[in-house]
C-alpha cells in the first residue's frame, strides 16, 4: 500500500528527477532510489559489523590460518570464501 507524503526538494534536484523519471513518474523514481540507498546503508552496516568480528578474530592469539600466510583479505574473496571452510560442501568434478 502506498501512502501519499510530502517532501521538500531543491528546484535543481526536482528538475533532475523530472528529467530522469520518464514514464514511471517522480514517485517511482524516488521510491526506487530510496530503496537502493537503504539497501546500501544496510549492506554497509553489515559489512562494518562483519569486519569488526573478523578483526577481533584476527587479533585473537589462537587464530592461525593459511589466509594470513598468503596475505589474502577474506573480504576480497567475496562469495568464494566458503571454499576455505572445512564444512563447505564438496565440489563436483567437472
Amino acid at each position: 500500500m502506498k501512502v501519499k507524503t510530502s517532501v521538500s526538494l531543491s528546484e535543481e534536484l526536482l528538475a533532475e528527477i523530472d528529467r530522469e523519471a520518464g514514464r514511471g513518474g517522480r514517485s517511482d523514481l524516488v521510491e526506487t532510489a530510496l530503496r537502493q540507498h537503504l539497501r546500501e546503508v544496510r549492506r554497509a552496516r553489515r559489512h562494518a559489523s562483519e569486519r569488526q568480528a573478523l578483526e577481533r578474530l584476527l587479533n585473537s592469539p589462537e587464530f592461525e590460518s593459511d589466509v594470513l600466510d598468503y596475505s589474502v583479505d577474506p573480504f576480497d574473496l567475496g562469495d568464494d570464501v566458503e571454499i576455505l571452510s572445512d564444512d563447505a560442501p564438496a565440489r563436483r568434478a567437472s
